[in-house]
């Protein structure tokens, strides 16, 4: 008896170029996009915090006293950010003053 062994074509990723890609590739593709969206993150709270030094800046050659509302909003809502991930860990960094 010949047994019939056909061989079939793999259907393996494509890049996006076109090129194949192994699942060891796709899975580094994927992880490489986690970095980039949280690296992306990264640069939206680093340009906050430049922007809250400088108001602070601002405030202490003017010598206004007592709280600025927009600085104290934009600084809630960085933390908001912060603590929306458990992984910043900043519960912990703050000993939970934040």
């Amino acid at each position: 008896m010949i047994e019939n062994h056909m061989a079939y074509k793999g259907t393996a990723a494509k890049s996006s170029t076109g090129a194949s890609m192994s699942k060891y590739d796709v899975e580094v593709e994927g992880r490489l996009k986690a970095l980039e969206a949280a690296n992306k993150k990264i640069e939206i709270l680093e340009a906050e915090i430049a922007w809250m030094k400088s108001k602070v800046g601002d405030l202490t050659e003017t010598g206004k006293t007592g709280p600025d509302a927009e600085l104290e909003q934009r600084f809630n809502l960085l933390v908001d950010i912060l603590k929306s991930n458990e992984k910043n860990g900043i519960e912990r960094l703050s000993k939970g003053r934040l």
